[in-house]
Parts: C-alpha cells; sequence; structure tokens
C-alpha cells in the first residue's frame, strides 16, 4: 500500500488517497482531527481484505500480557508469506504527558484498557484455515479510565482550557467512540 496524498487544510472535509494492488483507495472524513486515526485505520482494513495483508495493531507496553500479545503478532508478521502492516502505538514528546515521559509505558496502557487503542490482529492464513481471521486482543474498555487518559496529556486536556464549553461533550463523544468501535471489532472477532 502507498499513500499518495492527503487534503492537510482546515476544511471540514478531508481526504487520504492510498494506493493498493494500483487501485486507489479514497478515504474522507468529516473531522480532520481524526484524519490519521480514521484513515490509516480504514486503509488498511480496505487493503487487508483485497490483497491479504497481515496486519497487527498493538503497543509498546512491556507488562506481560501485552508484550505477549505483541510479541505473538510480530512472529505471525514475520512469518507470513505476504506484506504484513503492524502499527504500534507509541506516545511522544508531542502529545504533552502531563506525568512526563518516564511514563509514557502506563499511558500507552492506559490507552489500551480506555479503549483509547484497541489491539488486534488480522491474519489471511487463519482465514485460508476457513478461521475468523480478525482477533480482537483486548479488554472490553474501561470508560472510567478514559477521563484518566484524555485529561493526563496536553493535546487532550488544553481542550477544557481553549474550549470549555464544548469540551465535555466532545469527551463524552470519545468515551461513547470507543465502546462503538469495540462493539464492532467485538462482533467482527465472533463472527
Amino acid at each position: 500500500m502507498t499513500y499518495l496524498a492527503d487534503s492537510s487544510n482546515k476544511t471540514k472535509e478531508s481526504y487520504a488517497v492510498f494506493l493498493c494492488n494500483n487501485k486507489p483507495f479514497i478515504i474522507t472524513t468529516q473531522n480532520s482531527n481524526k484524519i490519521m486515526y480514521t484513515t490509516i485505520l480504514v486503509a488498511c482494513i480496505s487493503a487487508i481484505a483485497a490483497i491479504g495483508i497481515y496486519m497487527a495493531v498493538t503497543n509498546l507496553v512491556t507488562k506481560n500480557s501485552i508484550r505477549k500479545r505483541r510479541e505473538a503478532a510480530l512472529k505471525e508478521a514475520e512469518a507470513h508469506k505476504g506484506p504484513s502492516l503492524v502499527i504500534a502505538y507509541a506516545p511522544c514528546i508531542n502529545h504533552g504527558i502531563a506525568k512526563s515521559m518516564k511514563v509514557s509505558q502506563a499511558e500507552q496502557k492506559l490507552a489500551v484498557e480506555c479503549g483509547y487503542w484497541p489491539l488486534f490482529r488480522y491474519s489471511p492464513e487463519l482465514a485460508a484455515e476457513g478461521k475468523n481471521p480478525f482477533q480482537l486482543d483486548s479488554p472490553a474498555p474501561d470508560s472510567g479510565k478514559m477521563m484518566d487518559y484524555l485529561k493526563g496529556e496536553n493535546r487532550y486536556a488544553s481542550l477544557q482550557i481553549n474550549f470549555p464549553d464544548r469540551a465535555q461533550r466532545l469527551y463524552e463523544k470519545t468515551v461513547q467512540d470507543a465502546k462503538d468501535r469495540y462493539a464492532k471489532y467485538r462482533k467482527m472477532a465472533e463472527d
């Protein structure tokens, strides 16, 4: 899959174009704040279905249960006969972790626990065996931890300072989006 272009402007609609197996995938979103997350996941899911790419969404947490799933995903990606794509969430200094980058492992763990960053894998080999290729590695989101996560990063906490009239509504929408996304992924894993 090759990234071609996007609309990195301030219009209401954003788009990104990818080329996959010589066919363009055009992904649009009305909310430019979500363009990267939405674009990457939609493009990846479309591409893996189209040409059999192994895909995993993981993070770099060293906690045993998460580390084991990440290591399994990396081994599966390496063993896959075709292209593999592994996307790992890792906070950077620009996220503005309030407690400092020293706690980036805890921040990644919290992102998974609250449902902000779900962990999953897609293995074409399982589909070839007649099994469900989509594996959800995340537990159900703990919505009570979402505000701890959001307010623990300056990029989200600044919303309350700059737009207090909209902040609570957007925080609540983020919690609901995480629940909806998990329900969709759960259904995909059970089908």
